[in-house]
């Protein structure tokens, strides 16, 4: 996953995240539930786990999909 964000001086910062990485932000964030500065950005790490999430599903489907069909035309 790629993330990009900008700060206060306009400096564009690129970060590239595993999965797992964001899987243990998640977990992290999760134990300062109530704290609301971390609340927005707990939200959005949320989203984002579950459309990685759904992405690799949709993508592990599809390639289930392609080795049944290859099998049935061997």
């Amino acid at each position: 996953m790629k993330y990009e964000y900008t700060n206060e001086n306009d400096v564009p910062v690129k970060i590239t995240i595993t999965y797992r990485e964001l899987v243990l932000l998640e977990r992290l964030l999760s134990k300062q539930e109530g704290d609301w500065r971390y609340d927005e950005i707990h939200g959005d790490v949320k989203d984002a786990v579950k459309q990685v999430t759904d992405a690799m599903s949709t993508h592990y489907q599809f390639k289930q999909y392609r080795l049944e069909q290859e099998t049935n035309n061997a």
